[in-house]
């Protein structure tokens, strides 16, 4: 992967996250918990990167979901309340999908609240109830569809940076769970379960989401179609095209 521009990370991008000292965060699938892979030092990117990549997106509605969801657990998966809850979700989910695509290119800020889309299963980085199978007290997080829990708020971690500021390829920040239940965390210690899932991975970290804080920044796999137009127009650098990966909104 070509040395990260100093570019703003915007909206519809395809971008790696990853601790800065503990190395690339990913999962092996849906339901599987978040990781950090920290590389062999001759390693300088995963090989399997795709496993790595999450493109951003704005926060959507789930209001309608979360309450057929409840509906289902308790038994009462029929009738006109579910009806009418069935029409609530198909709107939710065309609002959202409008709301993507008004969004697509926007800056992405210090303060604003997004979602992270993993790229190979198509669901959005979650924190739930569960508990973390390392770190006990702390709370699980994974690849999910989407739900409340899929939203995760961009903290500020120097006093040179503050909330409304573009976030930039590279800046270290917080990620804050939705409703204040804390931050994604990476282990203190190893996950040792997970060490020999490759020859490339030097340790794995469990990443959960905790009181305590990690930090974190976005490198740049993709740049949206809208920025990268702009900037070509402008005869400016355009996009980094380091895969053929074509996504579409997946709701």
């Amino acid at each position: 992967m070509r040395a990260a521009q100093r570019h703003v990370v915007r909206i519809g991008d395809i971008v790696t996250l990853e601790s800065p000292d503990l190395g690339f965060i990913s999962t092996s699938g849906v339901g599987a918990s978040m990781r950090a892979d920290l590389l062999e030092e001759a390693v300088h990117m995963p090989p399997n990167i795709r496993e790595c990549c999450y493109q951003v997106y704005p926060v959507f509605r789930y209001a309608g979901l979360e309450a057929l969801r409840k509906l289902q657990s308790e038994g009462q998966a029929h009738g006109s309340k579910k009806q009418a809850l069935l029409q609530t979700v198909q709107a939710d989910e065309q609002h959202n999908r409008r709301e993507f695509e008004s969004l697509f290119g926007t800056e992405v800020r210090y303060g604003m609240v997004i979602q992270l889309m993993h790229l190979s299963t198509h669901k959005f980085i979650t924190v739930s109830h569960a508990i973390a199978k390392l770190e006990r007290d702390c709370l699980r997080v994974s690849v999910e569809p989407g739900e409340e829990g899929s939203c995760w708020t961009i903290m500020p971690i120097f006093k040179f940076q503050r909330s409304g500021d573009a976030l930039q390829y590279q800046d270290n920040f917080y990620f804050e769970a939705a409703g204040k239940r804390g931050f994604m965390h990476i282990s203190d210690s190893s996950d040792l379960s997970a060490v020999c899932l490759s020859s490339y991975i030097k340790d794995t970290f469990e990443v959960n989401c905790s009181h305590a804080q990690s930090r974190l920044r976005f490198r740049p796999y993709r740049e949206c179609r809208a920025h990268a137009a702009r900037e070509s127009q402008r005869g400016g650098p355009g996009a980094q095209l380091f895969g053929d990966d074509v996504v579409t909104i997946q709701m």
